[in-house]
């Protein structure tokens, strides 16, 4: 299944730190300038159902690899009319837009373009 990196919060935690974190944990990046872009109401087929929030960020320091292999197989980089399958319900919704704001994903991307 394939997903951006992310993960849950910790107590306390900013969507921001959380982001930071979870990045550098399973894919060793460093990002930088994290912005609140929208987000998912993800319903799963399994019937798990969570909220997710989106962010962008810029690329920091590091080379995007498996850091994490108990939570991930592979890293990979992929153009967006070629992504790879199966992807994550929460990866699914905000490509498709269904997300608050609807233009998550766009945004995202016209603001690192």
């Amino acid at each position: 299944m394939w997903a951006a990196p992310g993960g849950y919060l910790e107590r306390g935690e900013s969507p921001e730190a959380c982001a930071a974190r979870e990045v550098q944990e399973e894919v060793g990046i460093a990002i930088t300038d994290i912005v609140y872009r929208g987000i998912t109401n993800d319903i799963h087929p399994d019937g798990k159902h969570n909220v997710t929030i989106w962010l962008s960020a810029g690329a920091g320091e590091g080379d995007a690899r498996v850091a994490a292999p108990d939570e991930l197989s592979e890293v990979g980089w992929f153009p967006l009319d070629a992504l790879p399958q199966p992807i994550y319900r929460s990866t699914e919704n905000v490509l498709q837009a269904r997300s608050l704001p609807p233009d998550t994903y766009q945004s995202a991307i016209a603001a690192h373009s």
